[in-house]
């Protein structure tokens, strides 16, 4: 009997001394389950269940001892096998160098890294590997070995696999490669020992244009600096003067736009902020 990928019937081959449709195979013979163990038949008659044209009758025909299928039997008597959607069914893969996150030195002259590692899956065998893009070749014992040209920097390294029923998995990490690294010659004065650095230049500080999408820091200050409620600063029972034997109030502020700049300078940030077309009502 052979399986296809699902859903998928089942079809009975005839000349053999079968015992039924489903798994039963001939005494003797070996089978090969997903998990790579190999299981031998001990059928030695015909089911009371078979139909005496070998087709299935009932769903415990089809079973094929796989976890991560679903099988049964057709209305037509042929065996369905529907894959199981869970996440011990997908292709599971493992990385073995280089490490994520790993920061390498290679030899001059050799920008080359060679990428191992082991795909399996709980289903069935893996169809296909591709690393960033590219095909790569998968051992019958799911290992895999592919080299990546490099360049001083970082790289990333992205697997996508499926297996034969169709599930995928997708893997994405990242590495470092250099031939050398620079190592800081003195330290620098107010530097946090065992610390993070942000270095920005002035276009992520301030581009000059403060309009949306807010793409540098400025323009987020500006946002921000919108959303100021400029009335709450006011009191409009108390006046602001007296003049003329009058007391006057203002009783309402708002304005129209806001402009705000920010600069790198020597040992800190130059910050510029405006609010544009106060109107009040007196």
């Amino acid at each position: 009997m052979r399986r296809s990928v699902a859903p998928v019937a089942l079809t009975c081959l005839f000349g053999l001394t079968l015992a039924a449709c489903g798994d039963d195979t001939v005494v003797g013979a070996s089978a090969t389950e997903s998990g790579g163990e190999t299981s031998t038949s001990t059928s030695t008659g015909p089911s009371e269940t078979t139909g005496g044209d070998g087709l299935c009758v009932q769903d415990s025909q089809c079973e094929d001892d796989n976890a991560c299928t679903a099988n049964r039997c057709g209305a037509d008597g042929i065996c369905i096998v529907d894959p199981v959607l869970s996440n011990a069914c997908r292709p599971q893969i493992d990385v073995d160098f280089p490490p994520r996150g790993a920061t390498l030195t290679g030899a001059p002259g050799k920008p080359v890294v060679t990428v191992t590692g082991k795909v399996t899956s709980g289903a069935g065998a893996i169809d296909s590997l591709t690393l960033n893009d590219q095909a790569v070749a998968v051992a019958a014992d799911g290992t895999f070995s592919a080299d990546v040209v490099v360049g001083p920097g970082g790289h990333t390294l992205d697997l996508h696999a499926t297996d034969e029923f169709g599930a995928t998995r997708r893997r994405v990490q990242s590495f470092l490669w250099s031939t050398e690294y620079r190592k800081p010659e003195t330290v620098g004065e107010q530097m946090v020992p065992e610390g993070i650095a942000f270095y920005l230049s002035q276009e992520a500080l301030d581009d000059g244009d403060n309009s949306e999408p807010a793409d540098d820091i400025a323009s987020v200050l500006g946002i921000a600096l919108a959303s100021f409620d400029i009335a709450a600063l006011l009191d409009p029972d108390t006046p602001i003067t007296h003049n003329a034997g009058y007391d006057i109030y203002l009783t309402s502020m708002e304005f129209g736009s806001t402009q705000v700049s920010l600069a790198g300078i020597d040992g800190g940030l130059h910050l510029g902020a405006a609010i544009q077309d106060v109107v009040g009502d007196l």
